[in-house]
Protein backbone atom coordinates (compact mmCIF):
# COMPACT_ATOMS: atom_id res chain seq x y z
CA UNK A 1 0.00 0.00 0.00
CA UNK A 2 1.42 3.40 -0.67
CA UNK A 3 2.07 5.60 2.27
CA UNK A 4 2.10 9.52 2.36
CA UNK A 5 5.48 10.94 2.83
CA UNK A 6 5.30 13.60 5.07
CA UNK A 7 7.17 17.24 4.44
CA UNK A 8 5.22 18.93 7.62
CA UNK A 9 3.42 17.78 10.46
CA UNK A 10 -0.55 17.47 9.04
CA UNK A 11 -3.29 16.91 11.36
CA UNK A 12 -3.89 17.51 15.28
CA UNK A 13 -0.46 17.65 16.79
CA UNK A 14 -1.74 16.04 20.14
CA UNK A 15 -3.14 13.01 18.18
CA UNK A 16 -0.15 12.05 15.72
CA UNK A 17 1.58 8.73 15.94
CA UNK A 18 5.05 8.78 18.35
CA UNK A 19 6.64 7.39 15.00
CA UNK A 20 5.34 10.55 12.86
CA UNK A 21 6.27 13.21 15.47
CA UNK A 22 9.92 11.38 16.27
CA UNK A 23 10.91 11.57 13.06
CA UNK A 24 9.37 14.55 11.64
CA UNK A 25 12.44 16.77 12.15
CA UNK A 26 15.30 14.62 11.48
CA UNK A 27 13.82 12.89 7.87
CA UNK A 28 10.54 12.71 6.25
CA UNK A 29 8.57 9.99 7.50
CA UNK A 30 5.94 7.51 5.83
CA UNK A 31 2.76 7.92 6.71
CA UNK A 32 0.25 5.43 7.23
CA UNK A 33 -3.26 3.79 8.05
CA UNK A 34 -1.36 2.28 10.86
CA UNK A 35 -0.82 5.51 12.34
CA UNK A 36 -4.11 6.92 12.56
CA UNK A 37 -5.29 3.42 14.55
CA UNK A 38 -2.41 4.54 16.71
CA UNK A 39 -4.42 8.63 16.98
CA UNK A 40 -7.47 6.73 18.50
CA UNK A 41 -5.70 5.95 21.52
CA UNK A 42 -4.48 9.33 21.74
CA UNK A 43 -7.99 10.65 20.98
CA UNK A 44 -9.12 8.78 23.76
CA UNK A 45 -6.23 9.76 26.10
CA UNK A 46 -7.29 13.42 25.29
CA UNK A 47 -10.77 12.68 26.24
CA UNK A 48 -10.12 10.63 29.22
CA UNK A 49 -8.55 13.09 30.91
CA UNK A 50 -10.23 16.03 30.12
CA UNK A 51 -13.21 14.08 31.53
CA UNK A 52 -11.59 13.46 34.71
CA UNK A 53 -10.16 17.28 35.66
CA UNK A 54 -13.94 18.14 35.24
CA UNK A 55 -14.93 15.14 37.42
CA UNK A 56 -12.13 15.24 40.21
CA UNK A 57 -12.57 19.69 40.38
CA UNK A 58 -11.91 19.27 44.39
CA UNK A 59 -8.76 16.93 44.43
CA UNK A 60 -6.21 19.26 43.23
CA UNK A 61 -3.51 16.49 44.11
CA UNK A 62 -4.46 14.24 41.50
CA UNK A 63 -5.33 16.43 39.43
CA UNK A 64 -2.52 17.98 38.74
CA UNK A 65 -0.93 14.40 37.92
CA UNK A 66 -3.46 14.01 35.32
CA UNK A 67 -3.18 17.48 34.04
CA UNK A 68 0.87 16.66 33.61
CA UNK A 69 -0.26 13.73 31.74
CA UNK A 70 -1.83 15.56 29.30
CA UNK A 71 0.35 18.54 29.17
CA UNK A 72 2.86 16.14 27.74
CA UNK A 73 0.92 15.06 24.43
CA UNK A 74 0.15 19.05 23.64
CA UNK A 75 3.05 20.19 20.78
CA UNK A 76 2.25 23.70 22.37
CA UNK A 77 3.66 23.03 25.25
CA UNK A 78 6.88 21.67 23.60
CA UNK A 79 8.98 20.73 20.09
CA UNK A 80 7.41 17.82 18.69
CA UNK A 81 10.50 15.48 19.13
CA UNK A 82 9.77 16.00 22.69
CA UNK A 83 5.90 14.79 22.70
CA UNK A 84 6.67 12.10 20.66
CA UNK A 85 9.14 10.89 23.39
CA UNK A 86 6.71 11.32 26.03
CA UNK A 87 3.91 9.61 23.71
CA UNK A 88 6.94 6.42 22.50
CA UNK A 89 7.44 6.46 26.51
CA UNK A 90 3.42 6.58 27.70
CA UNK A 91 3.06 3.46 25.22
CA UNK A 92 5.88 1.73 27.27
CA UNK A 93 4.68 2.21 30.40
CA UNK A 94 1.29 3.71 30.41
CA UNK A 95 -0.02 1.28 33.14
CA UNK A 96 2.63 3.29 35.65
CA UNK A 97 1.38 6.00 34.40
CA UNK A 98 -2.86 6.11 34.92
CA UNK A 99 -3.79 7.69 38.27
CA UNK A 100 -7.07 5.58 39.89
CA UNK A 101 -8.75 8.34 38.04
CA UNK A 102 -8.39 6.36 34.93
CA UNK A 103 -10.36 3.11 36.11
CA UNK A 104 -13.30 3.05 33.49
CA UNK A 105 -10.90 3.76 30.80
CA UNK A 106 -8.10 1.65 31.86
CA UNK A 107 -8.26 -1.77 30.12
CA UNK A 108 -9.32 -0.08 26.89
CA UNK A 109 -6.59 2.35 27.33
CA UNK A 110 -4.03 0.03 28.57
CA UNK A 111 -5.05 -2.31 25.21
CA UNK A 112 -4.63 0.34 22.57
CA UNK A 113 -1.14 1.33 24.02
CA UNK A 114 0.03 -2.18 23.73
CA UNK A 115 -1.66 -2.76 20.11
CA UNK A 116 -0.16 1.16 19.71
CA UNK A 117 3.32 -0.21 21.08
CA UNK A 118 3.33 -2.75 18.77
CA UNK A 119 2.87 -1.10 15.62
CA UNK A 120 5.30 1.60 16.95
CA UNK A 121 8.25 -0.40 16.89
CA UNK A 122 7.01 -2.10 13.57
CA UNK A 123 6.92 1.10 11.82
CA UNK A 124 10.30 2.22 12.69
CA UNK A 125 12.04 -1.08 12.22
CA UNK A 126 10.20 -0.92 8.88
CA UNK A 127 11.27 2.93 8.39
CA UNK A 128 15.33 1.80 8.59
CA UNK A 129 14.74 -0.48 5.82
CA UNK A 130 12.32 1.90 3.99
CA UNK A 131 9.70 -0.22 3.83
CA UNK A 132 5.83 -0.11 4.06
CA UNK A 133 3.06 -1.62 5.67
CA UNK A 134 1.33 -4.16 3.90
CA UNK A 135 -1.94 -4.36 3.14
CA UNK A 136 -2.28 -7.66 5.48
CA UNK A 137 -0.90 -5.87 8.32
CA UNK A 138 -2.88 -3.23 8.10
CA UNK A 139 -5.83 -4.74 7.91
CA UNK A 140 -4.47 -6.59 11.26
CA UNK A 141 -3.89 -3.62 13.22
CA UNK A 142 -7.65 -2.32 12.04
CA UNK A 143 -9.19 -5.93 13.49
CA UNK A 144 -6.97 -5.31 16.48
CA UNK A 145 -8.20 -1.89 17.41
CA UNK A 146 -11.75 -2.81 16.75
CA UNK A 147 -11.69 -6.06 18.78
CA UNK A 148 -10.02 -3.70 21.39
CA UNK A 149 -13.05 -1.25 20.63
CA UNK A 150 -15.27 -4.43 21.18
CA UNK A 151 -14.34 -5.60 24.28
CA UNK A 152 -12.90 -2.93 26.47
CA UNK A 153 -15.28 0.06 26.00
CA UNK A 154 -16.30 1.21 29.04
CA UNK A 155 -19.69 0.08 30.15
CA UNK A 156 -22.59 2.75 31.74
CA UNK A 157 -21.65 0.83 35.10
CA UNK A 158 -17.96 1.80 35.21
CA UNK A 159 -19.32 5.52 34.47
CA UNK A 160 -20.60 5.73 37.48
CA UNK A 161 -17.37 5.79 38.86
CA UNK A 162 -16.98 9.35 37.66
CA UNK A 163 -20.29 10.33 38.70
CA UNK A 164 -19.39 9.69 42.34
CA UNK A 165 -16.20 11.84 41.78
CA UNK A 166 -18.22 14.70 40.55
CA UNK A 167 -20.60 14.72 43.65
CA UNK A 168 -17.79 14.63 46.54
Amino acid sequence: MECIRLTQAKGTLPFLAAHLLTTIESEIPRHSPVHDLESCLWVLMWVAVHIILDRTSNDSESQAEDADLLLKLMPEHSDLQTVGNAKTDLLSYMDMRLSNHFNPFREIILELSSTANTYYRRSVAKQRKRQQFEIAEIEDAFAAYVKTFEEHMPQEETWEYLHKLKSK
